[in-house]
């Protein structure tokens, strides 16, 4: 699966994006959300943190941005901005089964 994200994130990322001073610059949400959950996946949460709030800076209204951050901040053990994530990712939809789970988890490991 990850390979699957990383060809498709290779093949469009120049589709829309924007040079900056000669930095590269997504101009939609998505590409670096995907950055971010491949990030996630490989382990390199530091970077994913990074790209998911840059996706958020661009969307704020997508649950799955919060949530994708919120598990990068948990492996960090930055436990206080992975429940603040996971918060803000039940505000926008109260409906998901494991961004509830999260919640519950992150509660514990703070409370503990």
């Amino acid at each position: 699966m990850i390979n699957f994200f990383k060809k498709i994130f290779r093949l469009n990322k120049n589709l829309l994006s924007s040079e900056n001073n000669g930095c590269k610059e997504y101009t939609s949400a998505i590409f670096y959300a995907l950055d971010g959950e491949i990030a996630v996946k490989t382990g390199d949460y530091l970077k994913a943190v990074e790209n998911m709030t840059k996706a958020i800076e661009l969307e704020d209204n997508n649950d799955m941005f919060y949530y994708t951050r919120a598990l990068a901040y948990k492996a960090l053990k930055d436990y206080k901005s992975a429940l603040d994530d996971i918060n803000r990712a039940l505000k926008i939809n109260g409906n998901i089964n494991q961004t509830i789970l999260l919640k519950e988890e992150l509660t514990a490991l703070i409370n503990n």
